[in-house]
């Protein structure tokens, strides 16, 4: 009994050291430099990345704090090895971001990447992987500030306040053809107290909103992602989607499009839309504008949906209705069934990176501790 004791208190004494050395002797500028070096090798010289240090994110990873990933324009990109932070322009940053390899998974065979990341104000958690068919993402959000998040294009910006709440547990088939598995999954974005304060669009300025309800939420059903609501409702506009992605492409920008946009604007803004042809061409007689957007991903195109403006179909009474079941009931039934079971496993997901998390920042306080002791 006394050898096993003496054992094991060699053991933990040995884990204890390993694990003191790591922290004092952590190859931080090491780490940032190879992951400097990987972006740049990765993307051929189109993204850079750039971070004030490293860390050891228990067992197996890495934190990484304050990162940058940088777009990286066409003519001014260097060679890996080079620095091209004064040559990009910030696409994220975030106060630190985690990785680490999921050890059990490996034992199925199935790579898994654990990722966290503090950035705008909240928590972004989740897994990205691969298996033989399906490449596997998770995506929980505890609530992104938007006031932090810049929401702008070629010829609109919006100012933005609320919170970003984002919940996606995909399995995308890595397979092409007749022969391939379906894709599964769904993806939820919602906003809550969301309020544009201000915004231009095309040379206007706009007038705020607060929204009652900001919803989009998408299903995977075999190669295409339908959306199953969306709904952002306000003084200024009530917009109804609808429609699909086909994802049967392996490029995403090769994604092809049909999403129906149907909205009512507010007196003001309709009396400024009137002077725009293309959604003056979109209003129909009720008041209702009609577009449809298609094309690729990469390269989408909106214009009025004319079948709809002519008034071979009435919608206006449908603004806000949730929509027609589909299939029989059997089928409905199934299908929250496996959207139960998604969100279920998703939850334990969160609470376990989440632990893992808290497990972590105690760790190292009581090394901090150690150390100033």
């Amino acid at each position: 009994m006394s050898r096993l004791m003496l054992g094991v208190a060699s053991s933990l004494l040995g884990l204890v050291v390993f694990v003191v050395a790591m922290h004092v002797h952590f190859p931080s500028a090491a780490i940032v430099e190879r992951a400097r070096w990987e972006v740049q090798t990765g993307s051929d010289g189109a993204y850079a990345f750039d971070a004030s240090g490293a860390s050891w994110w228990m067992p197996g990873g890495v934190t990484f704090a304050d990162a940058t990933l940088l777009s990286i324009d066409k003519k001014r990109r260097t060679a890996p090895g080079e620095d091209a932070g004064s040559a990009g322009s910030p696409l994220f940053r975030a106060d630190s971001v985690s990785a680490r390899l999921a050890l059990l998974p490996l034992l199925g065979g199935t790579q898994i990447v654990q990722y966290a990341a503090e950035v705008y104000g909240g928590e972004l958690t989740g897994e990205f992987g691969e298996s033989d068919t399906h490449r596997l993402i998770t995506i929980q959000t505890d609530g992104l500030d938007l006031t932090r998040i810049p929401i702008e294009g070629d010829d609109w910006s919006i100012d933005a306040r609320g919170l970003l709440r984002i919940d996606a547990d995909l399995a995308l088939a890595t397979e092409r053809g007749k022969g391939a598995p379906d894709s599964e999954g769904s993806i939820r974005v919602e906003i809550d107290d969301f309020v544009i304060e201000n915004s231009t669009m095309m040379g206007m300025d706009l007038v705020a909103a607060e929204f009652s309800e900001a919803v989009l939420e998408l299903e995977m059903k075999g190669k295409k992602a339908e959306v199953r609501k969306g709904r952002f409702e306000s003084d200024l506009i009530d917009l109804t989607i609808d429609g699909n992605i086909n994802m049967a492409a392996s490029d995403p920008d090769r994604w092809r499009l049909r999403i129906e946009l149907m909205f009512t604007l507010g007196e003001s803004l309709d009396t400024m839309a009137s002077m725009l042809p293309q959604l003056k061409r979109a209003r129909g007689e009720d008041g209702t504008y009609h577009m449809i957007c298609s094309g690729t991903w990469g390269k989408p195109t909106c214009r009025e949906d004319r079948s709809k403006v002519r008034g071979e179909r009435p919608a206006r009474a449908n603004i806000g209705r949730s929509r027609p079941a589909r299939g029989p009931d059997g089928d409905d039934d199934a299908r929250e069934d496996r959207r139960r079971k998604r969100s279920d496993d998703a939850e334990k997901r969160r609470a376990a990176v989440r632990l893992v998390v808290g497990l972590r920042e105690a760790y190292d306080g009581l090394i901090e501790q150690h150390f100033e002791a």
